[in-house]
């Protein structure tokens, strides 16, 4: 969907990123995380459950969010939301 959006080929979009330290996915990846953790802290967003940031963000399930989140941030999302008062 990426490479479609830009008018280009996969293959194209891939070779961009290979003298990157860094590759398509993991981008994603961490924009999704960034998305999820500014939801977290949003206090208008009380409303969603854990679960329900990490499947607006991307994440296939609870867990999955919570693993990546965790390894990226150093906290769990549930204690991140409660350090920010949201």
């Amino acid at each position: 969907m990426i490479a479609r959006a830009h008018f280009v080929s996969t293959r194209q979009l891939h070779r961009a990123f290979a003298d990157a330290a860094t590759t398509v996915g993991r981008v994603v990846r961490q924009r999704r995380l960034e998305h999820g953790r500014r939801e977290l802290a949003d206090p208008r967003r009380t409303d969603l459950s854990v679960t329900d940031v990490a499947l607006r963000c991307g994440f296939a399930d609870l867990a999955a969010f919570s693993r990546a989140f965790k390894e990226t941030f150093h906290e769990p999302p549930s204690t991140f939301r409660r350090r920010h008062g949201a």
